[in-house]
């Protein structure tokens, strides 16, 4: 599924989909939040 995304964004680690992943949100105290603007960021992104 990653190899085939637009954008693919791990969150967390996954030592076998590290590769494919543009990139990576680390779990912390505001992950959520960091998920939550990387949408938002991407709608903007791929709907313009």
């Amino acid at each position: 599924m990653f190899e085939h995304a637009k954008h693919s964004v791990m969150n967390g680690e996954h030592e076998l989909l590290a590769p494919a992943a543009k990139e990576r949100i680390p779990l912390n105290s505001d992950t959520e939040l960091k998920i939550a603007q990387r949408i938002r960021q991407l709608a903007e992104q791929y709907t313009a």
